[in-house]
């Protein structure tokens, strides 16, 4: 998306609430109403239609339609910036593009890896070997779960976990996060907080957000990696 294109959206937001620009492409072409540069690409194609809905909705916001530019590089053959960008209104597109278009965009992915399977608390966990033995041990995401890297993968020095994720929920509180057994699809109370580790929690006393980023609800959707980690497509080479 040009800059022209994404501050009318975002001006377009800011000013009517909910208005969107209308993609003057041929209606067929493809299912958004927001167009993206480089659409005519593997990676833009994927991005464009199979995250159409993702799309919309990034139109819709100011705040994430400042963000747009990086799925125009994405679609033009460097995903980097669309991989390292953890602004929260952003991220349904990130997630989106890294559970949709793995195989057609370019994602960081490493060449070699040491991978360890694990039940808890990863599904299996990775780092890059510092000679140029690894093992063909996979380490993929399932449908329930996501891949996070730390700083600088696929590195020397540098790991990679893939989790399960899902919510549970206790007498005074409910969790959507890693690891956990699978007791409800949604939490709900007064207080609901999303923390910088990525996990969501809801609970009637307040002190649950403290430090905490409210939000009005929880669920395993909305369970995220640390914010000091990226999440990949995967954390194996194969």
């Amino acid at each position: 998306m040009s800059a022209a294109r994404a501050l009318a959206c975002a001006i377009a937001v800011a000013t009517c609430g909910c208005v969107l620009l209308v993609d003057s492409a041929p209606s067929d072409q493809f299912s958004t109403t927001c167009s993206i540069a480089n659409a005519d690409t593997t990676c833009g194609a994927c991005l464009a239609q199979t995250c159409s809905n993702a799309l919309d909705a990034c139109c819709a916001n100011a705040d994430c339609a400042a963000h747009l530019s990086d799925v125009d590089s994405c679609a033009g053959g460097d995903c980097s910036a669309l991989e390292q960008d953890s602004a929260s209104a952003f991220r349904p597109m990130v997630d989106c593009a890294l559970d949709s278009c793995a195989s057609a965009c370019s994602f960081t992915l490493p060449t070699t890896t040491t991978c360890t399977p694990s039940q808890s608390p990863a599904l299996c966990s990775c780092d890059i070997p510092q000679g140029p033995a690894g093992n063909t041990t996979a380490c993929h995401p399932t449908a329930a779960g996501i891949c996070c890297a730390s700083a600088g993968w696929p590195q020397t020095t540098t790991t990679c976990a893939c989790d399960l994720v899902g919510c549970t929920s206790s007498a005074d509180s409910c969790t959507c996060g890693y690891a956990l057994p699978t007791t409800t699809t949604t939490c709900t109370g007064l207080y609901c907080c999303k923390l910088s580790d990525g996990t969501c929690t809801c609970s009637d006393a307040a002190y649950v957000c403290d430090g905490a980023t409210m939000v009005d609800s929880c669920s395993a959707a909305d369970v995220t990696c640390d914010e000091r980690e990226t999440r990949v497509p995967r954390c194996s080479a194969d």
